[in-house]
């Protein structure tokens, strides 16, 4: 995501018209999905995201490879639609700054996408298959929705009752 502040970049106004462009509306459906997706552009922002807690799609990617662009709206569509049971990170992999990290991932081609839990791979899928891609998220999205209610019934949540 980047921005000023801290992490030093450009100003937040400029990262938005990058981001939504000049025809575009914040809020907008379109905006909401491409906002799902996480654009890392250094190896901290990398390494806070294999701590998160929820499962990571790292999503390598290049401005010039044509099927990774014909793959991102489908992409950000399932990031807006699994959010916040799958976190999305795009990682284009001209970045020299992820240079490190494009290695440790073994990224030999674009797109990749690895699924990632507690920094440990534990779903790989290469080249723009959307419906694989789909698939893996769907069944990955349903065990952690079914975890969380466990979790929430345990800990004395709303279904608590249940027990």
């Amino acid at each position: 995501a980047g921005g000023g502040g801290a992490m030093g970049g450009a100003p937040r106004a400029a990262e938005i018209s990058r981001s939504f462009g000049p025809n575009k509306a914040v809020g907008t459906p379109e905006n909401r999905e491409e906002m799902a997706v996480a654009h890392l552009t250094n190896g901290a922002q990398y390494e806070a995201a294999l701590c998160r807690e929820p499962l990571q799609c790292l999503y390598f990617t290049a401005s010039w490879c044509g099927p990774c662009q014909r793959v991102a709206p489908g992409i950000a569509a399932l990031a807006a639609q699994h959010h916040p049971l799958i976190a999305f990170s795009k990682i284009d992999v001209d970045t020299a700054e992820l240079a490190a990290a494009i290695d440790s991932e073994g990224v030999e081609s674009v797109p990749m996408f690895v699924f990632k839990k507690g920094g440990q791979t534990v779903h790989t899928v290469t080249g723009a298959n959307l419906a694989q891609i789909t698939s893996f998220c769907t069944t990955a999205a349903a065990a952690a929705a079914q975890a969380a209610a466990i979790g929430s019934a345990y800990r004395g949540g709303p279904d608590a009752g249940a027990w």
